[in-house]
């Protein structure tokens, strides 16, 4: 490295003097497995030396110094891809706290900050890079998302093939021109490139072959682009946005990757090396925030709220006014301090089957396309989790077959960009053999994947058949299983249900106004807490014959509150009408406000 880059590693080494004194956190970690396999990796993006330098997905070069300081010294350490496809081939085995460290994107300061580190502290890194922001002269522009920029802004190849010769950084691809935003439905929203069936006017959406084709003739040009620049083609993808399909993987693996990194939380083991999950902290992470992923330590969320939305409510055949009802829903909540919504994907027919659907599929009718633009507005305009409810019994009674109803709920994850599916139809209860986690969400996500559908009952299994069907295009899908009616309860073992093992959260619904939530708090708080892990991962849905009154609600959140208790719902909810009043009810039930810590 020339002397210009070489003084910024001093200043580096000197960060790491000076912040030494107050590294105070210390490493709990919470391995799955001591067998040798396990590893936690994490993604990181940019780095910047001051405040007006640093973008969304930046760390300040500080505490990235104060990151590598607190690795080594809390025996944490750094493994390369070599190092983990040894171990999967029973070689030798990884150290017990092992982290991959890898940044994505290129940014210019993969070479003057992470480089240098690098190189003083002697650990691996895995880059990512997009092969279209690498094109052209130093001097000019490429496509960044959906806006220009500088062409600077990321390495270029020469200074790729210095720090891939110093044997410490490992180039992998995010494909050649996948890392932006494509047209995901007739609203025109633009939804990430590598998962959305791409909408035209004038043909309609893609078909899956030609989805699939596009993103083989992708991978494969990254892949060519690599190997003309770097001498090698790469083994593994990261995928843009963290956002992957099951056909994704089939279409990497076919073009010869053999590493796929995600943005799904969670510790890695080397036998699945095409799902490597990896903790994604937001802007400037905190050492703290960073030791926490490291660790797979993570804080569950101090407060869950959680509104239920009927689509016929803001549907009205014109698009202009229907947009302007969601926009309307939107602003709601977030004056309520909503966490989540969950939104009905067809609508009930007077025979109690299901009727018309909001999505495009091969089953039903189409009421109208709209659930896509709904649930995609509600995610990045609002800041939500979105749960789809689509029950699999009445689907059942209404197509006939299983079959059909996989066909239905294939559709769904096909064409709507949801982060969960909430079952109030079926329980999805466990074998008694499958062990109760109340841990992260990765433990839920594991319990999913090694149950066998065939221990289950015959609704319970369609339910879950049903949710895997959804999760082949959705793979980081979240499961929310509505336990039943809570107002039978009569002693403290019966309410709360404990979360079940599968689910992301259990909820027991309490009906108003026969039985006020406020008695059932008090059950809450007999339930021997596991503490925190249960309690988050368990809350009451209050159900109505009509819109719940605010007075109600919030009664109802600080009887929660009271009893220890942070994760509420709540059915039916009018966001047109404004019931239950939302500048009445926020002061209470926001999780914006909430007072309680743990």
């Amino acid at each position: 490295m020339t002397t210009a880059f070489l003084l910024p590693l001093k200043r580096f080494l000197l960060l790491a003097l000076c912040v030494l004194p107050w590294l105070l956190p210390t490493a709990r970690a919470q391995t799955p497995a001591a067998d040798g396999l396990h590893f936690t990796a994490i993604a990181l993006h940019d780095a910047a030396d001051t405040p007006h330098a640093m973008a969304d997905d930046a760390i300040n070069s500080d505490r990235l110094v104060a990151f590598f300081e607190w690795l080594r010294g809390n025996g944490f350490t750094a493994v390369s891809l070599s190092d983990i496809e040894v171990a999967r081939r029973g070689g030798r085995p990884l150290p017990p706290r092992a982290v991959l460290l890898t940044f994505d994107d290129g940014y210019a300061s993969l070479y003057s900050r992470v480089f240098p580190l690098a190189l003083a502290y002697r650990v691996p890194v895995v880059a990512a890079l997009a092969g279209s922001w690498l094109e052209g002269d130093m001097g000019g522009q490429v496509r960044h998302g959906d806006q220009k920029v500088p062409r600077n802004r990321f390495i270029s190849w020469t200074q790729a093939r210095e720090m891939q010769s110093s044997g410490l950084i490992e180039f992998a691809s995010q494909g050649y021109d996948i890392h932006h935003n494509v047209r995901g439905n007739p609203q025109g929203s633009l939804m990430p490139a590598a998962t959305t069936r791409i909408y035209a006017d004038d043909t309609g959406y893609e078909a899956e072959t030609a989805q699939r084709a596009r993103l083989r003739a992708d991978l494969m040009l990254s892949r060519q682009q690599m190997v003309r620049e770097l001498g090698q083609a790469p083994r593994a993808i990261a995928w843009p946005f963290g956002r992957y399909s099951s056909m994704a993987v089939e279409v990497a693996r076919d073009v010869g990757f053999s590493w796929a990194l995600t943005l799904d939380a969670g510790p890695s083991t080397a036998r699945m090396p095409m799902t490597v999950a990896r903790h994604s902290p937001s802007a400037d992470p905190s050492l703290d925030t960073l030791a926490a992923m490291v660790s797979n330590n993570i804080s569950f969320p101090s407060a869950q709220r959680w509104v239920c939305l009927d689509p016929a409510l803001l549907w009205t055949g014109d698009a202009a006014t229907t947009d302007e009802r969601l926009g309307r829903a939107i602003e709601r909540y977030r004056t309520l301090g909503v966490t989540g919504v969950v939104i009905n994907a067809a609508t009930i027919g007077t025979d109690g089957g299901l009727a018309q659907a909001w999505f495009p599929n091969r089953e039903l009718p189409l009421q109208a396309d709209v659930l896509s633009r709904m649930v995609w507005q509600l995610q990045t305009r609002a800041g939500v989790e979105v749960q789809v409810r689509l029950p699999s019994t009445r689907a059942l009674a209404t197509l006939g077959s299983a079959e059909r109803v996989l066909r239905l709920f294939e559709d769904l994850g096909a064409y709507v960009p949801l982060s969960g599916l909430f079952v109030d139809d079926a329980l999805v209860m466990a074998p008694a053999l499958l062990p109760l986690h109340v841990g992260q969400a990765w433990n839920a996500r594991a319990a999913r994947d090694t149950l066998d559908p065939n221990r289950l009952t015959a609704n319970d299994a369609l339910a879950m058949q049903s949710f895997r069907a959804v999760q082949r295009a959705r793979p980081w899908l979240q499961l929310a299983i509505n336990s039943g009616d809570a107002s039978a309860a009569t002693d403290a073992n019966s309410l709360p249900p404990e979360p079940n093992p599968l689910a992301d959260i259990t909820w027991a619904r309490a009906d108003l106004p026969a039985s006020p939530v406020v008695s059932h708090a008090r059950s809450y708080a007999a339930m021997a807490p596991d503490a925190v892990g249960r309690m988050r991962r368990s809350g009451v849905w209050l159900s109505g014959p009509g819109t719940i009154d605010a007075n109600v609600l919030t009664a109802s959140a600080l009887a929660l509150q009271r009893a220890g208790r942070s994760v509420l719902g709540w059915c039916p909810d009018d966001p047109v009408a404004d019931l239950p009043n939302a500048k009445r009810a926020a002061p209470g039930i926001s999780s914006a406000t909430f007072p309680v810590k743990f």
